[in-house]
């Protein structure tokens, strides 16, 4: 593929634009002028629809769900706490809400919970437990008024949508003044990143577009955002749940590391939770001015 052969840039438009890294199915581009990375080809949006079928959440290991709602929880208690620095309850919406565990987490919280989720398979989940505040499509299809949200989270949300700029800006016209935006992306710049290179995990079909700490500071602010706090997060992990999502997403070093872990271990050791760093970052940012 020729430099000549890429689209422009989705976010800043720019066609100053080079080859990466190349993978199996897609190449991963760089943008000269805002820096961002993002995948090329570009899917349509009824090619990203498709990807969200029962089969991607297989990782997910659904059969078992106690054990992944508990894992998920962990992580989500502490999101909560994160948010709850800034702001106690209100209505809080969570932009790809898949089955709702966040959701449940932030209701017991005092929150009014809200959801958006693209998936049939997770909204029919989702919407069995919290009625028609969940929608089924996206943020711009939404049936919200501007100025309802106290809090808009996008937990791994930012870097599957097709154009993250209209997402953002549609999040500050629902979002009520001093309202705040809370996400978790993959971070480029991380030192997982770093480390391995093409063969880093975040690099997903289903993957867009990818930010470092510069590059999504850069595209908030540009959006009338101000940017309250970015810094390097973990996950609550298993062994359990990490054999699948590595025999989901094969990578030749991690996988065969996990399987032997994960096959020699009595299984009780495999269900211990533990909080590991993963290359993502999270940021809060706050529409409107004057303290939080």
């Amino acid at each position: 593929m020729g430099k000549n052969d890429l689209t422009a840039c989705g976010i800043c438009s720019h066609q100053d634009v080079s080859l990466r890294y190349s993978k199996k199915d897609f190449s991963i581009a760089q943008c000269h002028s805002c820096g961002v990375l993002f995948r090329t080809p570009q899917p349509t949006f009824e090619e990203v629809r498709q990807l969200y079928t029962t089969a991607y959440y297989n990782p997910w290991h659904l059969e078992k769900e106690e054990g992944v709602k508990k894992i998920k929880m962990d992580t989500f208690e502490k999101r909560l706490r994160e948010i709850q620095i800034y702001v106690s309850g209100g209505k809080i919406l969570d932009l790809g809400c898949a089955t709702g565990f966040f959701l449940e987490m932030a209701q017991s919280r005092g929150f009014e919970p809200y959801g958006i989720e693209l998936s049939e398979f997770s909204f029919v989940h989702a919407h069995k437990k919290f009625g028609d505040t969940i929608f089924h499509g996206t943020i711009e299809d939404g049936p919200f008024e501007n100025d309802f949200f106290d809090v808009i989270t996008m937990f791994d949300l930012l870097e599957h949508v097709k154009d993250p700029v209209a997402t953002l800006r549609r999040c500050k016209e629902i979002l009520k003044p001093k309202g705040i935006i809370v996400a978790v992306l993959p971070d480029v710049s991380s030192i997982t990143a770093k480390l391995m290179g093409s063969n880093w995990t975040h690099y997903k079909d289903e993957h867009l577009y990818y930010f470092s700490k510069r590059t999504i500071s850069a595209l908030l602010k540009q959006e009338s955002y101000e940017v309250v706090k970015i810094t390097p997060t973990s996950k609550v992990m298993n062994l359990e749940y990490l054999y699948h999502q590595f025999t989901q997403y094969p990578h030749h070093i991690v996988t065969p590391l996990i399987t032997t872990f994960y096959k020699l271990l009595p299984h009780y050791l495999s269900t211990i939770s533990f909080p590991l760093l993963m290359g993502e970052i999270l940021i809060i940012a706050r529409t409107g001015s004057g303290k939080l």
